[in-house]
């Protein structure tokens, strides 16, 4: 499930070899230890509110190919498969 933490989501490491695998493996964020509870908190409000505005833009966009997918899907089809 897309933003899930799972326990094979974590990598062990040195802290800069952690880091890059983490990125290379799709994190968007990297906290290190020890951590400011303030930081913490900010960088989640930050993630939290793209994750929303990410969620607003996808929407209309999935309704918008839905609804075409419904008038023409041939046409609509063939654009995004080839």
């Amino acid at each position: 499930m897309r933003g899930e933490i799972r326990e094979a989501d974590r990598v062990h490491g040195t802290e800069a070899e952690d880091e890059a695998k983490g990125f290379e493996l799709g994190a968007v964020d990297y906290i290190h230890k020890p951590f400011n509870p303030t930081v913490v908190r900010a960088r989640v409000h930050t993630h939290l509110l793209l994750r929303d505005t990410l969620k607003q833009i996808e929407e209309p966009v999935e309704e918008t190919y839905d609804a075409m997918m419904e008038e023409e899907p041939e046409r609509v089809g063939s654009r995004v498969t080839g």
